[in-house]
């Protein structure tokens, strides 16, 4: 099966370069109740670039464990952290019948909740069978709510915010793992082989899958209302303890400030460099994902695209129209120099630009 696709328009007046930061934590995720002093501390963080696939299981998961030590709910909730996580978890929070004394983030539009593609995927990388259960656990929970959502059967997420996409995966890849999951769960259809065409380059080895694809931007605005209509007050400030906070119970969706936060070491800094492709009235949004790997110095590189309509940061508040982000990178830059951290962005844009050209042809 040859399927024609419209490559993406990558030229110097397109391309905005954006780097972001993904939390991942050496040991795994942590999901759990720790007492902290005088106080009763629920973390959930440290997912890496897998925060979107495990959102709604890993929030009810934390949930859960609280619920079992904690059944007071007369006691204000303090939520750290104002990503996908921590709105979330004061949301179902509040709908449960929580008091939420309020949410500290660290500035509006800050993080990779806003600046994340919204491809469902998730890594195998669990070092023992009972986090692999736990991970699939998590992600089996989290695909339902997309399914809700899509469905337009969710309370407060329109369908707006998750769709179906064709999926075009390299045979073998990390990619094509992650779909083979969801076909044999029974979630999606079977892959089908297909060759791409993008007009002046074919590609041959790839599969077409059908999976979710999380429009964020979307999503996060409509989290952000939900927190609004409920009256949740948001804070932007630096915290570097606990202590600074007098709530009884905080929920900690801190990310890598979980560092510094809960004396984690475990937490490394991974930094993603995505082009942003701009949207002009020539340039039609992209409705496909790409997941595959490049051959670019001797390594295999990793290379995607996928839709991201708009873009929302703290240089573009008001959104900017995109047809499409091309990822990604995953560089530890915990032992880096600011100065070297400034040299590997300018070289890791340059590579991810060149194979992307090499890839799509354009």
């Amino acid at each position: 099966m040859i399927i024609q696709l419209t490559p993406p328009t990558i030229t110097p007046a397109t391309i905005i370069p954006i780097a972001c930061i993904r939390p991942k934590r050496r040991n795994g995720f942590n999901i759990s109740v720790q007492p902290h002093a005088n106080q009763t501390v629920v973390h959930c963080y440290g997912h890496g670039g897998s925060g979107w696939t495990m959102l709604f299981g890993s929030v009810q998961r934390a949930i859960t464990l609280f619920e079992l030590t904690h059944p007071n709910k007369k006691d204000p909730i303090r939520i750290v952290g104002a990503g996908c996580m921590g709105l979330l978890s004061a949301i179902e929070l509040r709908r449960r019948g929580y008091q939420i004394a309020g949410i500290i983030g660290k500035e509006p539009y800050d993080g990779a909740s806003w600046r994340a593609s919204g491809y469902f995927a998730f890594s195998g990388n669990a070092s023992t069978s009972a986090e692999a259960q736990l991970i699939r656990e998590l992600v089996t929970t989290t695909l339902a709510e997309y399914k809700n959502i899509e469905e337009g059967g969710h309370a407060y997420l329109n369908p707006s915010t998750v769709r179906l996409l064709p999926t075009y995966c390299k045979i073998g890849s990390d990619a094509a793992l992650c779909c083979e999951y969801l076909v044999k769960s029974g979630i999606m259809p079977a892959g089908q082989p297909a060759t791409l065409d993008f007009g002046s380059v074919q590609h041959e080895n790839f599969i077409r899958y059908y999976n979710y694809h999380i429009q964020t931007t979307n999503l996060m605005r409509q989290l952000m209302q939900t927190i609004e209509r409920l009256g949740i007050s948001i804070e932007y400030r630096a915290i570097r303890s606990f202590s600074q906070l007098q709530d009884a119970v905080i929920f900690n969706c801190s990310g890598l400030g979980s560092a510094e936060l809960n004396n984690d070491n475990g937490m490394v800094p991974l930094r993603g460099h995505l082009i942003m492709l701009k949207r002009t009235a020539e340039i039609e949004p992209l409705d496909y994902i790409v997941q595959t790997v490049e051959m670019q110095n001797d390594d295999e590189e990793n290379l995607y695209l996928i839709p991201k309509h708009e873009l929302v940061t703290t240089e573009y508040p008001d959104g900017l129209p995109c047809a499409g982000v091309l990822g990604t990178t995953y560089a530890p830059t915990d032992d880096m120099s600011e100065y070297d951290i400034i040299k590997l962005d300018a070289m890791e844009f340059e590579k991810l630009i060149e194979r992307a050209k090499q890839f799509f042809g354009t």
